[in-house]
């Protein structure tokens, strides 16, 4: 099975994060520059190709599908 990467979505000055698992090519391209402009100024949304390696986003909750990430970073900015 290929690695895609993973998504991790990050409120600033919080500790832990959101991660999720891209699960295709199609995803790794589209879906951290989606999430990265709707994502409130104080949200962080990076990509990482293995999650032990970065401590400053942990500990991390595993967000099982896209719908659920994105409904997370949305409910993150009042103005959306």
């Amino acid at each position: 099975m290929n690695n895609y990467g993973y998504v991790v979505v990050k409120v600033r000055d919080e500790e832990g994060s959101k991660l999720y698992q891209m699960k295709d090519s199609r995803e790794r391209q589209a879906v951290p520059n989606s999430l990265g402009l709707l994502a409130a100024s104080n949200v962080q949304v990076v990509t990482l190709s293995d999650p032990e390696t970065y401590g400053e986003y942990k500990p991390y909750s595993v967000v099982d599908t896209i719908q659920e990430l994105y409904a997370y970073v949305l409910a993150l900015d009042p103005q959306q």
